[in-house]
């Protein structure tokens, strides 16, 4: 298979994922800024959430369980490089453990999804496909308005469908605004 087609393909199924829910069903948004290891650029995302009902074999557990829309826009300040501007789009199911109670309280998650660059380089990292599967943990804090503030370490790769597999490790500081 072409990686022209491997990349409408991945392109179909974001669009699907992220068309599960319309767009009323929105009750997240968040802003996200991030860093990867060994190449100097910048990340900055658009997060739009929407929690769903858990699965049948989940719903004892004290989880929310969302789906995360993501738009990024990756740029290096160093001209010396192949590729100084990179877009992203991706979708993730995320779960979230939250401590029961009213008021503020600490949250962990974590997720995993797909990702399509524009390009797959950024700066003078090759990472070999421009399709990449990510996945993330994070720990934050859940104020008493719903407001979210967190700190994720996500790892995105392409799995070693492609070569090189270099993956990229992301730090990324989030915050969400709760629109109900």
């Amino acid at each position: 298979m072409s990686k022209k087609r491997r990349t409408e393909i991945l392109v179909a199924i974001i669009l699907t994922c992220a068309g599960i829910a319309p767009a009323a069903a929105v009750d997240t948004v968040a802003l996200e800024i991030g860093t990867p290891n060994r190449v100097d650029a910048n990340l900055g995302r658009v997060v739009l959430g929407w929690e769903v009902a858990p699965p049948g074999w989940a719903a004892r557990w004290p989880l929310k369980w969302t789906w995360e829309a993501r738009f990024g826009y990756w740029r290096t300040g160093n001209s010396d490089v192949v590729t100084r501007e990179v877009y992203e789009i991706g979708v993730s199911p995320v779960v979230r453990l939250e401590a029961e109670g009213a008021g503020s309280r600490p949250y962990l998650e974590g997720g995993l999804g797909l990702h399509l660059l524009s390009d797959d380089t950024v700066g003078n990292r090759d990472l070999g496909s421009d399709y990449h599967f990510a996945s993330h943990i994070g720990v934050g804090w859940i104020t008493e308005t719903g407001f979210r503030l967190g700190l994720r370490i996500q790892h995105q790769s392409n799995a070693g469908l492609e070569k090189p597999n270099r993956g990229i490790n992301l730090a990324v500081l989030n915050l969400a605004y709760p629109l109900r």
